[in-house]
């Protein structure tokens, strides 16, 4: 019950970031970053929260890339709303199914924009 309460007032939190034009993409970054963090440790999965943890540090610049993109910014709190809300209903074959279609859009949109943009001359 209290991960879940948890995780309702972080996904509030980022809806606000996300709506709000000021907002600082680090500072959204990082709650993007607990909200993995906060599923992940609801697994009750050393492993998972290890790898997790790796990964966000690892992978920041990147992260704050992907927020930068008022587009993308917007489809990630859509996807994240999607994880959550399927977590609270306590449905974890929707959940599952929402957390494969979140990673897979990030790992496209990743390699269609920001690896292009960092790595690549664009003619």
């Amino acid at each position: 019950p209290e991960d879940r309460k948890t995780l309702a007032r972080m996904i509030k939190r980022i809806e606000e970031l996300t709506f709000d034009e000021n907002s600082d993409p680090y500072k959204l970054v990082d709650l993007n970053g607990q909200l993995h963090s906060i599923i992940a440790q609801a697994s009750d999965n050393r492993y998972l929260v290890k790898f997790l943890n790796e990964i966000i540090l690892k992978l920041r610049i990147v992260r704050v890339a992907i927020i930068n993109s008022v587009e993308r910014r917007f489809e990630e709190f859509d996807e994240h709303s999607k994880i959550v809300e399927a977590i609270l209903a306590g449905d974890g074959e929707r959940a599952s199914q929402a957390i494969r279609d979140h990673r897979d859009s990030v790992n496209e949109y990743t390699e269609r924009k920001v690896l292009d943009s960092l790595f690549y001359d664009e003619e």
